[in-house]
């Protein structure tokens, strides 16, 4: 009996631990994998999993949302943006210890350049910061909007 218990415990132990954020061994360009894959499936839930930076934009753009609903804050942002996907990793660097910069571009369903536009300024490629913090990696920036 007491081996079917610990055997439970263990079970237990081990599907709580792959419900969290980043997973122990996995490297910064994984983390940031998952948060892009995340992002094409519009997954709010893995999105605050792999999520370590401010909510201040999303509370201010939904301000009748509870700002401690987390998941619910990412669903209404994940309305509002295309259907995109990571086309490609550009650039990856580790600016210091425990801080990982990537430079990624998305793409449409379709296959063309996502690309948003802020009065003449396009901008196609975009940074994403991974940082490892007590409880994993995180990802720092929000997924790109274009209004």
């Amino acid at each position: 009996m007491k081996k079917i218990a610990f055997a439970c415990f263990i079970i237990c132990v081990m599907l709580l631990a792959g419900c969290s954020g980043a997973k122990a061994d996995e490297s910064p360009r994984q983390t940031l994998e998952r948060y892009m894959q995340a992002i094409a499936e519009k997954d709010a839930e893995q999105l605050v999993a792999l999520y370590g930076g401010s909510y201040e934009g999303l509370i201010h753009l939904f301000p009748d949302t509870d700002p401690d609903h987390k998941q619910q804050l990412f669903e209404q942002y994940m309305k509002l943006l295309p259907d995109i996907s990571l086309k490609e990793i550009i650039a990856e660097a580790e600016e210091s210890e425990g801080l990982y910069k990537f430079t990624v571009t998305f793409q449409l369903e379709d296959g063309t350049l996502f690309e948003t536009r802020e009065f003449d300024t396009v901008t196609n490629q975009f940074t994403y910061t991974v940082i490892k913090t007590d409880g994993g990696l995180k990802v720092m920036e929000l997924p790109p909007y274009q209004a």
